[in-house]
């Protein structure tokens, strides 16, 4: 276990080279929503944490960046610099007197969507909590950056790539839909699997780019159930080839939603 390097209140993570083939910078890693014996914050609370780090290559200055929960406005990330391969710690305790990582939000199992923003109030990265995640374990990107969300043992302090993980499956709501796509990363396609246990009247398969921006519907109308596949060239609706980048497949219908990200190289 690699020891955490204390900077002021922030905990500034230190890491070994990584690679990120999707080429992004800040992103989320993991989130613990319900922390009881995991990881105190400098007043020694247990409180929902989460760790960002820098996959790029330069220095990051992060209070150019925000942090939305659900429908809130967006707050101002700490004045500290992220350097290339560190991650950091923020706590979503919503007690800003104790310090700059600790942000004017409370995160529990009630919480949706955790959103990054970047100064030209682009998405840089977000995190759907839409199924359960049990006592002091989390939800994490394996591999570190770029890789699927899953429920794995907690790594503030390791990378993810070595968790053991807990649930193999993809983070949704695995009674009503299964959704999976392969394979992954993809050039010049990928095939989308979806497990849908009952015919439904409508169901709607979109694909989204991480500012939020719709680039491609697969499908939109009445299913039978069974199981669906779609392939995708990695194309949006007007038949243009899509950039390198991590994109968001989301399945919805009244059963329920599944999400999965689709990493396109080039």
């Amino acid at each position: 276990m690699r020891g955490i390097v204390s900077l002021g209140v922030l905990l500034i993570l230190p890491r070994l080279a990584v690679s990120n083939p999707a080429h992004s910078k800040l992103f989320f890693n993991e989130v613990m929503v319900d922390n009881r014996t995991v990881l105190q914050d400098e007043a020694g609370e247990f409180e929902a944490w989460m760790e960002i780090g820098n996959l790029g290559k330069s220095p990051t200055p992060l209070w150019f960046m925000s942090i939305s929960v659900d429908d809130s406005e967006r707050q101002a990330l700490p004045q500290i610099t992220l350097f290339p391969e560190e991650f950091m710690i923020l706590w979503f305790d919503g007690d800003t007197a104790q310090g700059p990582g600790h942000l004017p939000f409370v995160v529990d199992a009630t919480t949706h969507e955790i959103r990054m923003w970047d100064e030209d109030s682009s998405a840089l990265d977000s995190v759907f909590l839409d199924i359960e995640i049990p006592t002091d374990l989390s939800l994490s990107r394996v591999p570190d950056g770029f890789g699927d969300w899953i429920v794995t043992s907690p790594t503030p302090d390791e990378t993810n790539g070595n968790v053991g993980i807990t649930d193999p499956a993809p983070p949704q709501n695995r009674d009503m839909l299964q959704l999976d796509l392969s394979p992954q990363p993809f050039n010049p396609r990928t095939t989308i699997t979806l497990k849908l246990p009952n015919s439904v009247d409508g169901l709607r398969l979109r694909i989204f780019d991480l500012r939020g921006h719709h680039v491609r519907s697969l499908h939109d109308g009445p299913a039978r159930a069974g199981t669906w596949r779609w392939a995708w060239n990695g194309q949006d609706d007007q038949g243009r080839l899509l950039g390198s980048g991590i994109y968001l497949i989301r399945a919805e219908c009244h059963l329920g939603s599944a999400e999965r990200r689709a990493i396109l190289l080039k």
